[in-house]
Parts: structure tokens; sequence; C-alpha cells
């Protein structure tokens, strides 16, 4: 692999990236897709599914390389009465995992689920998917298997001024470097990719809400 796609930026997608973002659901090999909507899905259901992906009460983060949608983040918030809570769910593509572009994803979904008073992350995964496990709870998830998978919370905390701050000098950076084809910022940590090590994941699907509760629309009608 060359030297242009061992690095990226991580922006969040908009309704004009949706042909990115469905190339990149279309490059996921079977066992990601698997993985990722607990199931096996045809290319069919994933280009119905990136048509939804852009509804205003979804954001969606991906990691990009030399124009590429390589690996993404999805936050789906809940519907009131539990809009301090939400789902999380992740897919990077088989050559880009264990470079660290998922715990990256991850800690830039928490930032953004704090600003916008989402305290509560909800992330499962199945139980062979061993490194989504780690990442989870190295973010302080408390794991439970049940139903042939696992499930947490991750708590997203209050947003500051800092957080904000944060949030906009990271998007704003990002923007600016994907004009001029720059890498991420060398000065964060979460943005060193390349040869990072940290262990990644396959992908993690999208998740019903606890029971009771009314879930944020994550599909088409129907499905």
């Amino acid at each position: 692999m060359d030297q242009d796609s061992r690095r990226g930026t991580i922006r969040r997608l908009w309704r004009a990236d949706l042909d990115d973002y469905r190339e990149h659901l279309l490059r996921l090999d079977p066992q990601t897709r698997r993985d990722r909507f607990s199931g096996a899905v045809a290319d069919a259901f994933l280009e119905r599914y990136a048509e939804q992906a852009f509804r205003e009460d979804r954001i969606t983060l991906a990691y990009v390389v030399g124009g590429q949608v390589r690996g993404v983040a999805e936050l789906c918030p809940f519907a009131h009465p539990y809009c301090d809570e939400g789902e999380a769910a992740f897919s990077v593509e088989t050559p880009y995992r264990m470079r660290g572009i998922g715990t990256a994803l991850f800690r830039r979904l928490i930032l953004l689920a704090r600003n916008r008073g989402i305290r509560k992350l909800h992330v499962r995964c199945l139980p062979h998917n061993r490194a989504m496990q780690v990442l989870a709870r190295r973010h302080g998830a408390r794991l439970v298997f049940e139903h042939e998978e696992a499930h947490g919370k991750v708590d997203a905390g209050l947003a500051t001024p800092l957080s904000v701050f944060q949030e906009w000098a990271e998007m704003g950076f990002d923007f600016a470097a994907g004009l001029i084809g720059a890498p991420a910022s060398p000065s964060r940590p979460d943005q060193r990719l390349s040869d990072s090590g940290a262990p990644d994941f396959a992908s993690t699907p999208s998740i019903a809400p606890p029971a009771g509760r009314s879930r944020a629309a994550t599909a088409p009608p129907g499905w």
C-alpha cells in the first residue's frame, strides 16, 4: 500500500458525500457486512441504506484517504423522551483495520454526542468481535452478553465550552486539510492513524434502543 493510502483525515459526511458513502458500504467484505448489520446483506440493501443515512437527526463521520471513504462512524439519537441517548455504529474496510482508525472515530463520535446533549451511547457487537469489545471497554462500556450479542453503554459526559471549542477546531482543521490534501494533525494522538498499532475492529451494527424506547429511524420502512 502506498504512503498516501496510509494516512487520512476524519471529517463529517454530508448529503453531497452520498456516492462516496455508498461506495464504502459496497466495498465491505461479507464478514464485515455481517458484523455491521447483524446478518448477510446484499448490495441492494446497502444502496437503500445509504439513501437514508443523511437524515437530519443522524451524524456520519468518515475516515477519508485520497478522497475515498474507508471507515465510518454513525451517531443516531433516540427519539423523545430518550433524547439524551443514542446509538453508535461503525464500519472499517478490512485493509484499513488495526491502525487506530476505529479508536479515532470513536473518540470523535463521543465528542459530537456530548456537544449535542447525548450522554449515553449504546454499542453492540457479535460475540466473536473481540476487538470491538476491547474498544468499547476502553471507553468505559460494561458489556452484557445476551441474545447472541454483546451490548454496552458509553458515557459521553456533559458538554463544556472546551469540548465545543475542540469540536469546532478539529472539524475546521480537517476541512482545511481535506482541501489541501494534508494528513490529519500530527499534534492529536488519536489522529496518528498510520502506524499506531491500536486495536481496531471489523464493525459494529446499528442497534435497537432498550425495551420500551422509541427508536430513531435507522433504516427505510419495511426493512
